[in-house]
């Protein structure tokens, strides 16, 4: 099972997640940094959402936004993690979204846990063209990141 990381589990991790799950792979994602599940109704952007399904098919709609503590039990199990943010770029974290009273990243690290780190930018505020760019880059992430 592999798991794709960003900032608060409303776009690019979920769009991550669905290619990989379109692709037929075993994988699930989570926040990291801020803690926006009430603010999105706890599901996905409905920008994102729409582009997946007009453009690629796909039906994210009913997807759940996650924390790490709601998908712990399968951090231990994990073959691939990916970050899809720069970590250095983190200047504060919501409490809901710390495991154990640490970042994702740090209880990783103390399990012994390796991640790769994707810089992909964060599609906040960005117009509709730029936004479908950020999903195009990340369901070539995926593609790579399966076929390699």
């Amino acid at each position: 099972m592999d798991l794709f990381v960003c900032w608060a589990n409303v776009w690019r991790s979920q769009v991550a997640e669905w290619f990989a799950k379109n692709l037929w792979k075993d994988v699930i994602s989570c926040a990291s940094v801020e803690a926006r599940k009430e603010k999105y109704n706890y599901k996905p952007e409905k920008t994102v959402t729409e582009i997946m399904d007009n453009e690629y098919n796909i039906d994210i709609s009913n997807q759940v936004v996650y924390y790490p503590s709601d998908i712990k039990r399968y951090l231990n199990e994990l073959d691939n993690i990916y970050f899809l943010f720069n970590l250095e770029n983190v200047k504060k974290i919501d409490t809901d979204v710390l495991i154990y009273w640490k970042t994702l990243w740090k209880y990783l690290d103390q399990i012994g846990k390796k991640y790769f780190i994707f810089d992909i930018e964060d599609p906040d505020n960005k117009d509709l063209s730029k936004i479908k760019e950020i999903v195009k880059e990340i369901n070539y992430l995926i593609n790579w990141t399966i076929y390699n």
